[in-house]
């Protein structure tokens, strides 16, 4: 029932399980993905990453969201945070790899359009001839644009966290 997805290779990287989260996240079902390696899940400027994280998981190491991409069956590329671990049978000795990937392509999205705002509104703050300053709900300057600045004689920096009282305000 997890919508992450959940794999399991042997050492040959071949896939040993392929849960319901996998065939959603990657549009392959169970019976394409098992015994298969799946390299087409790969972009090509991946396989050799890909390839390196398995080694490391086969030495033993824990693998833990580790940022990468992958292709999904459509060819749709999606960014995802893999987590991987060796599988040990019952003598420790590491027989295979199992992973845990999650989608966050759309946290990414997400994330990229916040940063995009935060540059639009800095360019404005940073331009604008009229004074803008912003404040919480306390009176604690939060933002102080160079206009403020220069018409108050406070830099930035002094005036952020004080009270408009404590600035401006005789």
């Amino acid at each position: 029932s997890s919508l992450d997805a959940i794999v399991s290779r042997g050492l040959d990287r071949v896939i040993t399980s392929w849960n319901a989260g996998a065939e959603r996240m990657f549009g392959y079902t169970a019976a394409e993905a098992v015994g298969h390696e799946l390299l087409e899940l790969l972009p090509p400027e991946r396989l050799q990453e890909s390839l390196e994280l398995i080694a490391r998981v086969q030495r033993g190491e824990l693998i833990d969201h580790y940022e990468t991409q992958r292709v999904r069956k459509d060819g749709v590329w999606i960014d995802v945070s893999v987590t991987m671990s060796p599988i040990r049978n019952a003598t420790g000795e590491v027989v295979g790899s199992s992973t845990v990937a999650r989608d966050i392509t759309e946290s990414r999205r997400a994330v990229e359009a916040l940063r995009a705002i935060e540059a639009r509104k800095s360019a404005i703050l940073e331009s604008a001839l009229d004074c803008i300053i912003t404040m919480d709900r306390r009176g604690r300057v939060l933002e102080f644009n160079p206009a403020a600045e220069r018409t108050f004689g406070y830099r930035r920096e002094e005036a952020i966290g004080r009270t408009m009282a404590d600035l401006i305000i005789p």
